[in-house]
C-alpha cells in the first residue's frame, strides 16, 4: 500500500498510467490527517511506478477485511484477539492451521478494553483495540488486500519501569529457529546444540534485527520486527539455552543492562511495530528478508506537478535489478564520498556462491569497483551496458561502488 498525504476527505479514482487500469483505493484518517490509500502493485524494485488520481467516485470495492468485534478477517488470515490485547488466535485459511497455541504479541497483562474497526476499505482495513493498565496501551491489528502479512501496530501510552516484553507463541513442533543478528542470519543455541554460538555467550536476550523466523520443513512462520532491538528465546538464562522451544518474546521495555537509567529515561510513549507471515514449505533467507524490509520500508507516494518535465519520463521503471532472487540489496545510495556514484550493498542469504548481474542501465553506470563495506576501492569488475558482472560468496555482505556518465548527477537512460 501507498498513503499520500490529501487535504480534504473527497474520493477518488485512481489509474495506473502503464496500464490503464483502476486502482483499489481508499480515505484513511490517522496521525491527525487525512490520506489517500491506493493498492500499488508490482513496483519494481528500486524504481516506481506512476498512478493517476482525480476526484471521482471510484468503483465499488469489497473491504480488504472484515472487522466484527474483537476479530479481523481476509482472504488468507482470520485473526482474535484476547482482553488484553494478544492474538489468542491467528488461523492460515490457506494451509487451514493456526499460527499459535499459546497466543501471540503478548504483553502479559491488561484488562478488556474497547475494540472497534478503524479505517475499514477494499485496500486494507484494521482492528483497533485499547487496552486498560498501567500504563494503558492501543494495539491495532492490519489486514491489506493481497499483501501476504498480519500487520501489528503496539503503542505503550504512558511510563513504565519494570520489565515487559511481547510473547509470540507459535503452534509449530521444535522448529528450528533463525534470527538477523549483527551482520549474520544465526541460529539460537551454543555449536554443541546445532546453534551458532560458543560457550560463554551472553544467551538470556540476543540481538534482533529485522526478522527471527521459525520454521519446520513443512511450515514457516517469519517475525518482521520494526522497532525492538532484542529477543529472549523461550525461557534462556544468562547462560543458558532454552532449546527446543517454540517462543520468542521481544524486548519492550526494562533495564536488562542493570545500568543506572531504570525509568526509560522518563520517556512515556513507546511503540512496536511487529507483521507475521505464514507459508507452506521450509525457510527461505531471502523471502525472510525481503519480507521484512517490505513491511519496515513502506512505499512513498508523491504527488507531481501538473505539465512538468524530468528524466523520469518512464510511467514505470527500476533504477537497479539483480538476477539472483538470493541475493537482496540492502543498501542503495550516494557514495560517502560526494561525487564518487552509487553505492550497492547486497547481503546473499541463500547460503551458496552466487554468479549474478547488477542491472543498473537506467543509471547510465560505465564503471564499477568492489569496495570494502566502509567503501575503499578493491578492485574493478566488468561492465556491459550499465550491467554489473558480479559475484558473492555464501551468507557474504558485499558492496560495490557503481560510477555513471555523470556520477554526481545520473542521468536515466533508457535501456534495451
Amino acid at each position: 500500500m501507498a498513503d499520500l498525504p490529501i487535504t480534504d476527505g473527497d474520493s477518488f479514482v485512481v489509474t495506473d498510467v502503464a496500464t490503464g487500469a483502476r486502482v483499489p483505493s481508499q480515505i484513511i484518517r490517522r496521525e491527525g490527517g487525512a490520506f489517500l490509500r491506493i493498492l500499488a502493485s508490482e513496483v519494481p524494485s528500486l524504481g516506481w511506478r506512476t498512478y493517476r488520481f482525480a476526484r471521482g467516485t471510484p468503483k465499488a470495492l469489497a473491504n480488504a477485511a472484515l472487522v466484527e468485534g474483537r476479530g479481523i478477517e481476509g482472504d488468507h488470515y482470520r485473526v482474535v484477539l484476547g482482553p488484553r490485547g494478544q492474538i489468542v488466535s491467528a488461523f492460515d485459511k490457506w494451509a487451514g492451521r493456526n499460527l499459535t497455541t499459546g497466543g501471540m504479541n503478548d504483553l502479559g497483562s491488561g484488562s478488556d478494553g474497547a475494540a472497534r474497526a478503524e479505517n475499514v476499505g477494499p485496500v486494507s482495513a484494521t482492528l483497533r483495540m485499547e487496552v486498560a493498565d498501567n500504563p494503558p496501551r492501543r494495539v491495532r491489528v492490519t489486514l491489506l488486500r493481497g499483501v501476504d502479512r498480519i500487520e501489528i501496530d503496539d503503542e505503550i501510552l504512558g511510563p513504565r519501569t519494570n520489565l515487559a516484553s511481547y510473547r509470540f507463541q507459535t503452534s509449530l513442533d521444535a522448529p528450528q529457529i533463525r534470527f538477523e543478528e549483527v551482520g549474520a542470519v544465526a541460529r539460537p543455541g551454543l555449536v554443541s546444540q546445532g546453534g551458532d554460538f560458543l560457550p560463554g555467550t551472553r544467551s538470556d536476550f540476543m540481538t534482533l534485527n529485522h526478522f527471527a523466523s521459525l520454521a519446520t520443513p513443512a511450515y514457516t512462520i517469519t517475525l518482521s520486527n520494526w522497532d525492538a532491538f532484542a529477543m529472549k528465546i523461550g525461557q534462556s538464562g544468562i547462560r543458558s539455552f532454552d532449546l527446543p522451544t517454540s517462543e520468542v518474546s521481544v524486548l519492550a521495555l526494562g533495564n536488562v543492562a542493570g545500568s543506572q537509567i531504570d525509568d526509560q529515561g522518563g520517556d512515556g510513549y513507546f511503540r512496536d511495530r511487529f507483521a507475521l507471515r505464514a507459508v507452506a514449505g521450509g525457510w527461505s533467507g531471502s523471502d525472510a528478508m525481503r519480507m521484512s524490509l517490505a513491511h519496515q520500508n513502506p512505499l512513498r507516494a508523491l504527488a507531481l506537478p501538473r505539465g512538468q518535465t524530468a528524466p523520469l519520463r518512464a510511467p514505470v521503471s527500476s533504477l537497479l535489478g539483480v538476477s539472483d532472487p538470493n541475493v537482496v540489496i540492502t543498501a542503495f545510495k550516494p557514495a560517502e564520498d560526494w561525487g564518487r556514484g552509487i553505492v550497492v550493498r547486497a547481503w546473499e542469504l541463500g547460503g551458496a556462491p552466487r554468479s549474478f548481474t547488477l542491472d543498473a542501465c537506467a543509471l547510465g553506470v560505465v564503471g564499477a569497483f568492489e569496495t570494502s563495506l566502509i567503501e575503499t576501492d578493491q578492485r574493478s569488475v566488468p561492465v556491459k551496458g550499465g550491467r554489473v558482472q558480479a559475484s558473492i560468496d555464501g551468507q557474504e555482505i558485499k558492496t560495490w561502488r557503481l560510477v555513471s556518465t555523470t556520477s554526481a548527477d545520473p542521468s536515466f537512460h533508457a535501456c534495451p
